[in-house]
């Protein structure tokens, strides 16, 4: 790689970093996991710089996309709970957390006590 086609993508621990560059990898996208000791200072935990070429940019992204929707379905997560949004001056909301319907006079969930301000 040369210093004009890549792009820092992020910083993250060695195993991660690691982790990766081994899933990209097997989707054909080459990456590279660098050291970087001036940005780590004392007590620093081990990390390694995320270097990718500018064209792979896009498709680590979708790929990144697709890993965490799948973690996020494998574990039960619904999406569309998630982006309800609260808002007072409806008569009834529904609580991203936990789906339970309640009415917007409450401030807080009176399922699982998430609160709104």
């Amino acid at each position: 790689m040369s210093p004009d086609d890549k792009v820092l993508l992020a910083v993250l621990g060695v195993r991660d970093a690691e982790m990766l560059a081994s899933r990209l990898g097997a989707q054909g996208i080459n990456i590279a996991t660098i050291y970087n000791h001036s940005t780590c200072t004392t007590g620093c935990s081990p990390s390694k710089e995320i270097w990718a070429h500018v064209d792979d940019v896009p498709v680590i992204k979708r790929c990144i996309q697709e890993e965490r929707l799948a973690m996020l379905n494998a574990m039960g997560v619904n999406l569309e709970q998630i982006e309800k949004v609260y808002d007072p001056s409806q008569g009834e909301a529904t609580c991203p957390a936990c789906g339970t319907c309640f009415s917007t006079a409450h401030e807080a969930c009176p399922e699982c006590g998430l609160q709104f301000v």
